[in-house]
């Protein structure tokens, strides 16, 4: 059964059918997708069900033989299904770098863009095989524990902690079909919502660095005289923080709390590196200010000039971050945003960007001008 389910196992699997030469090959992929969303993935997610309930401890020991006779039987077809998706996937993108059939004009593609079946093919292959592995190593614990196995593993035989395996890998499994049926009925939207998601989380530990490293000096009650220059390092991480809760506040209003509140058309006209510049934005965000955190934290007084221009240019280039995110969800997702109850529903979001996109030049221009201006150094 471990065997079976080893990530490189699937490359020896059963070959990809044939094609039909008279079959449109876009087509043929846009099948393979509904065949993976529809019933591959629902059902190995019943086959996985079924063996949680065979491979219950107290249940097998009843009638063993017929349990694990049946173990076998859903074994077999768990791995024709995992033979159907395997090939399914290989004909969809072969790999995960292959350029979308109209290269970087993918915008009429829609669900064959190669922002979305990039991902998919990350949750089929990479995540998917190692939890699929994880599983079926889980499974051949249980059985070494409660000794149906003359195969000997280097795994824990206490049949307690083995179901408890069972029941933690496949409720990862579980999480990654879920997440791959979702990307697949998501729309463009939906789907950069995953990759702003995951870096929630970072954005709330950022925010409390920058509160905590500029509380430093009040904290002190002024029991000493700081230096002038880290005084100004204090200064300069208090004048961040309004910046990233703006930046926060951009990320919730495209959330399902906001802007995606109602569900949107699935596909917009935006080509693959236009989806890819807003879906990462979040983290290309983070990583400019924990590198602005990184020079305020660590700066020292003998490197002052190079200081200053270091936090001039990357609050600048934090700035020009925005410009395009900002510009192609005008253009792309704002239009197609529907009104609520006769609510101008685009008409509030666009005063709302336009009122963002305000405040947020002038925390960007306050931070500047807090910069010594004989320090300053422009791009």
């Amino acid at each position: 059964m471990s065997a079976k389910c080893e990530p490189s196992s699937s490359a020896s699997r059963s070959p990809s059918p044939a094609r039909n030469a008279s079959v449109d090959p876009l087509n043929l992929k846009r099948d393979l997708l509904v065949q993976i969303e529809s019933s591959l993935l629902s059902q190995l997610r019943q086959h996985i069900i079924t063996l949680n309930e065979l491979l219950k401890p107290a249940d097998l020991l009843h009638k063993p033989t017929r349990k694990l006779k049946l173990i076998s039987e859903i074994q077999s077809e768990l791995d024709g299904t995992l033979d159907q998706i395997y090939s399914a996937t290989s004909n969809i993108l072969p790999s995960s770098t292959q350029a979308s059939p109209a290269g970087n004009y993918d915008q009429h593609l829609n669900e064959l863009k190669t922002f979305r079946l990039d991902r998919l093919h990350y949750h089929l292959t990479i995540s998917f095989l190692e939890e699929i592995s994880t599983v079926c190593d889980a499974y051949c614990e249980v059985l070494q524990a409660m000794k149906f196995t003359t195969m000997n593993y280097d795994m824990n035989d206490d049949v307690f902690w083995a179901r408890q395996h069972v029941i933690e890998a496949t409720d990862t499994l579980f999480e990654t079909i879920e997440r791959v049926i979702n990307w697949l009925k998501g729309s463009e939207l939906d789907n950069i919502q995953v990759a702003w998601t995951d870096q929630r989380p970072g954005n709330q530990d950022m925010l409390n660095q920058y509160l905590s490293f500029s509380n430093q000096r009040s904290g002190s009650h002024n029991q000493r005289q700081l230096e002038p220059f880290a005084e100004q390092m204090f200064k300069l991480a208090k004048l961040v923080i309004p910046i990233i809760k703006l930046y926060r506040l951009f990320v919730n209003k495209l959330s399902e709390r906001g802007m995606n509140r109602k569900q949107l058309p699935k596909f917009t006209m935006m080509r693959t590196h236009q989806l890819r510049t807003i879906d990462q934005l979040p983290e290309d965000v983070n990583n400019i200010l924990w590198n602005l955190w990184g020079v305020l934290r660590d700066s020292n007084p003998t490197e002052e000039q190079s200081t200053y221009r270091i936090l001039s240019r990357t609050i600048q280039s934090l700035d020009n971050k925005f410009k395009d995110p900002l510009l192609l969800i005008l253009i792309y997702f704002l239009p197609i945003v529907p009104d609520t109850d006769g609510f101008p529903t685009r008409q509030y979001f666009n005063e709302w960007f336009a009122t963002w996109k305000t405040l947020f030049t002038i925390a960007i221009s306050n931070f500047l001008r807090a910069v010594p201006p004989f320090m300053y150094h422009p791009l």
